[in-house]
């Protein structure tokens, strides 16, 4: 599979994204994506640079790392059993997963019969 990340799927997925979305421990969050997309120059070079982090298989140092926080399933109630963990990730590399692995890798399994075409 040839990894691509195209300036259309950047500035497609930033465009719509909810800029309150909690995002990345660097303090690179939605905002700051959704002013690159819209751009002329800047979502070629982010487009790039996620393409040659796939194709090399070398990410940023600040993707190894992530917040890890516990919510209430049910509001007032703290037990540890009836908390929710989540993992929250560096911004790009959840855009760059949901691109690659939601979305194109999916349809390539779907496009050789390896899982079923229905979409949920």
């Amino acid at each position: 599979m040839d990894i691509v990340v195209s300036v259309e799927d950047f500035q497609h997925y930033w465009q719509q994204a909810k800029e309150k979305t909690a995002s990345s421990f660097s303090g690179l969050h939605f905002g700051h994506y959704k002013a690159i997309a819209a751009s002329d120059f800047l979502p070629k070079v982010y487009a790039l640079k996620l393409t040659l982090i796939s194709k090399a298989g070398s990410s940023p140092e600040r993707w190894a790392r992530g917040l890890s926080v516990m919510l209430e399933k049910i509001a007032g109630v703290v037990l540890v059993t009836k908390l929710r963990a989540i993992l929250l990730m560096e911004v790009d590399i959840n855009y760059h997963n949901r691109l690659i692995y939601g979305s194109q890798m999916m349809e390539l399994a779907r496009k050789h019969d390896c899982i079923s075409s229905r979409r949920r």
